[in-house]
């Protein structure tokens, strides 16, 4: 292996702004743009705002942990807190990272299209996503929302609990996405139309097309949900009220996660997309990935199938049917399956040729540590003996941040370095982008192992105050969020700064 090598010095066909050229629509606004890389940018731009607003506020949730019992915030600041962090980090960042960033610089290189199959529809999934964002500016602005991003109904039916804005900004949110998943999918098949053979598509293509299209058939199940809890807020239903057969709270529950499930399991696929697109690259933006095996496309396949399969039969159990638990739980956990795939591929790729020790592959390796470990922990919730001790612990969301902070932020810092080095010629600060991505994966591990380990030991979720005895737990976990902000920031720096570098020496030059 040997070190990628860095440079500053930004390529002739840069353009003046030391940005990649667009031919044709130089006086085109960016923000009605149907250009496909401009659009990646825009949605750079705005999800990078939303990962420092979910980052600090997630520091802010760790050092709560060490106010001590009585001294933080009181426990309504605590869920407004929470529900924030949480709607800015699913709904504006996790959910449509990869699809709009590397979905629109990456995805129509790969499948040598010279756009999207419909541009105008990915410029109104940009828009709406825009939309979300002030919706939710509004409903933090009128109410702070405190009924978790999940919307749980006993707090969301509270009198004076504003979670309309927030319902309505979800909703933008998730349609955005869904477009944007459609989008890729139709940009795979457009790109077979003039016949070239399914074979040759790359890993990358199949991913996100997969991965859309599990989030725009999830999509609906949102909108009903929250349908649903909106009518029965404003009194035109009572299709909530408590039944004879199930809690209401508990009917809710089971058809958000018939979309939460789907959902986030296509952005997972979507972040191993990227992580085997660095890894068939060999840590070289430069390498043109191969074809996809046919392995690893029906391991794709196996998981969008197995997620409806068992968010389906989970919904169907939640009603009280005997067997229907368990068979959901064996689902779940037949998941490993493809994950071995992925990982086996991954190492082939990796043992074909000469490895460059890039910013790339350093970000994508954190990305596949995070994705294995957060599956694994995962398993434990799956498995019904230990899934119903876990269930309600800290346990549960400390796993699915291993795999969203890790996993998704890994993926998309490991496939934005790579299309630095391919637009500029290795223009971004490689050793700072290397040691990034070793402080996220350091960084994700000592935040998020305690909470599980908490969880284990019988910690609720979404506390203010912490059991006895906890102090040095609660000390690792900030620490490590600490390491997050500080290796988001590097890699943000080490994609920007050789930028503004160019653009001082350009503007230094035209001076002189």
């Amino acid at each position: 292996m040997s070190p990628a090598p860095q440079s500053h010095t930004a390529p002739s066909n840069s353009g003046r702004t030391g940005l990649p050229e667009v031919p044709g629509i130089q006086g085109e606004l960016w923000i009605f743009t149907q250009d496909h890389r401009r659009l990646g940018w825009m949605y750079a731009i705005l999800i990078g705002l939303g990962m420092v607003i979910g980052t600090l506020l997630a520091l802010g949730l760790s050092l709560q942990s060490l106010a001590g019992r009585g001294a933080g915030l009181a426990s309504e600041d605590y869920r407004r807190l929470f529900t924030v962090h949480g709607l800015a980090m699913v709904f504006a960042v996790a959910l449509p990272a990869l699809g709009g960033t590397l979905g629109n610089w990456l995805l129509p290189r790969r499948l040598c299209v010279e756009e999207m199959a419909w541009p105008r529809l990915n410029l109104l999934a940009f828009h709406l996503l825009v939309a979300s964002w002030l919706l939710f500016l509004v409903a933090f602005l009128v109410t702070p929302p405190d009924a978790g991003w999940n919307f749980e109904l006993t707090l969301s039916l509270r009198p004076g609990s504003a979670v309309a804005w927030s319902m309505l900004g979800a909703i933008c949110a998730v349609t955005s996405v869904a477009i944007s998943g459609a989008n890729a999918a139709a940009t795979l098949v457009k790109s077979r139309q003039g016949g070239a053979p399914w074979s040759e598509v790359p890993f990358l293509g199949w991913a996100l097309a997969v991965a859309g299209v599990m989030q725009a058939l999830a999509a609906p199940w949102l909108v009903i949900s929250l349908a649903m809890l909106f009518a029965q807020k404003n009194g035109a239903s009572d299709v909530l009220s408590a039944g004879a057969l199930t809690p209401p709270d508990v009917r809710l529950d089971a058809w958000f996660w018939m979309w939460a499930q789907p959902a986030l399991a296509g952005t997972l696929l979507a972040a191993v997309g990227v992580v085997g697109d660095v890894f068939e690259s060999r840590g070289d933006g430069r390498n043109e990935p191969g074809p996809a095996s046919l392995a690893s496309v029906l391991a794709l396949l196996a998981v969008a199938v197995t997620s409806f399969a068992s968010a389906g039969v989970h919904t169907a159990g939640r009603g009280g049917a005997p067997g229907l638990d368990a068979a959901s739980s064996a689902m779940a956990l037949c998941m490993g399956i493809p994950l071995a795939v992925f990982v086996t591929q991954w190492m082939l790729a990796l043992g074909r040729g000469p490895v460059t020790v890039s910013a790339s592959l350093c970000f994508a390796i954190a990305s596949a540590v995070s994705l294995v470990s957060g599956a694994m922990a995962t398993a434990f919730l799956a498995a019904l003996p230990t899934g119903e001790h876990l269930a309600n612990t800290s346990f549960a969301p400390a796993a699915g941040h291993v795999l969203a902070v890790g996993g998704v932020l890994g993926a998309l810092f490991a496939g934005g370095y790579g299309t630095w080095s391919s637009w500029f010629g290795g223009l971004s600060r490689e050793g700072t982008g290397r040691f990034a991505g070793i402080l996220l994966l350091a960084g994700t591990l000592l935040c998020f192992v305690p909470p599980c380990v908490r969880g284990f030991l019988g910690d609720p979720r979404r506390v203010v105050d912490l059991a006895e005895g906890r102090a040095l737990l609660s000390w690792t976990s900030v620490t490590g969020a600490g390491l997050i902000v500080s290796a988001l920031s590097l890699a943000a720096w080490g994609l920007l700064a050789p930028l503004l570098d160019a653009r001082a020496s350009l503007d230094g030059g035209e001076r002189r």
